[in-house]
């Protein structure tokens, strides 16, 4: 009778076989090469081009002033356009309505 050991060097042998002869198909397949290395570096690329063109530039903004403070009123002012703009605003503690 076999030790548990030699169950499980056993199991890890037969597994690596079954590994490196799987791994030699795989090499030895050119559909395999192009669907495992071929098409996972290029699909990004294809991609990029095909949806490049539909990059949102101008996005309406909807600005809820619940607080009305002045400072609150001018980040809500229109601004000149830029490429990439980003209003930023420290979080405050919400104030109780009148």
């Amino acid at each position: 009778m076999k030790s548990p050991l030699k169950h499980i060097s056993d199991w890890f042998l037969a597994l690596a076989r079954v590994f490196r002869r799987e791994f030699a198909i795989v090499i030895s397949d050119a559909g395999a090469l192009l669907f495992f290395i071929g098409l996972p570096l290029a699909y990004p690329i294809v991609y990029t081009l095909i949806y490049n063109p539909e990059v949102v530039n101008k996005v309406a903004v909807a600005v809820v002033d619940d607080s009305r403070t002045a400072r609150a009123s001018s980040c809500a002012r229109p601004r000149p356009p830029r490429r990439s703009k980003s209003t930023t605003m420290p979080p405050t503690s919400p104030t109780p309505k009148p």
